[in-house]
């Protein structure tokens, strides 16, 4: 099993392959590689937990790499501080500016007015990540009267170690639409045990 360490140093490595792969020139990733986790996993390893609508959307330099900032209004909040009403920021690597562009496969994308069910790291007030990379992003689509949840999984492979040391695919927490009330329901019965 991977612990925040190690995470978050994949995450590192990931976003400087990314840059050096910028700085080599036109070339395409095939996926990132990822700590594949259940959906009791990102619920754990998450300080928030919402439904929200995409705000905004914003790429910008930080250095010498590029970052995208999306803000979101949460419409129901299932873990953390948030409440419903709240505005959070979300940050990603990767995006354009001007005529410079930086893809960086894995990474969670939004399209402003959407809406999704987010798994965040970090505090409410500042600015927070996804976790597990796109794993903590599942996009709301409307199909009549119901809504179901997606997964945003593109550019990803999920693998955890084997008892034998060796690294095995494994499916991420969501593979397949699902209704959005039986997700919810999931989420709020794991937030329940956790505070047991």
């Amino acid at each position: 099993m991977f612990n925040s360490f190690t995470t978050v140093l994949m995450f590192r490595l990931i976003l400087f392959l990314g840059v050096m792969t910028l700085s080599l020139g036109p070339t395409q990733a095939e996926a990132s590689v990822v700590e594949g986790l259940g959906l009791e996993e990102l619920v754990g390893q998450a300080d928030e937990v919402a439904l929200a609508e995409v705000l905004s959307k914003e790429s910008f330099w930080k250095g010498r790499t590029i970052m995208t900032r999306y803000r979101l209004r949460v419409s129901e909040a299932l873990k953390g501080q948030c409440a419903s009403g709240d505005e959070v920021l979300i940050e990603t690597p990767g995006g354009s500016v001007g005529d410079v562009g930086l893809a960086i496969e894995g990474v969670p994308s939004f399209e402003v007015g959407g809406r999704a069910l987010v798994f965040l790291r970090g505090r409410a007030e500042h600015v927070l990540r996804t976790v597990g990379m796109a794993q903590g992003v599942m996009h709301v689509r409307s199909e009549g009267t119901r809504s179901f949840v997606y997964p945003d999984n593109r550019g990803l492979v999920t693998v955890q170690r084997t008892a034998a040391g060796r690294l095995a695919k494994v499916p991420a927490a969501l593979t397949k639409r699902e209704a959005l009330e039986v997700m919810i329901d999931r989420v709020v019965e794991i937030v329940s045990k956790e505070k047991r």
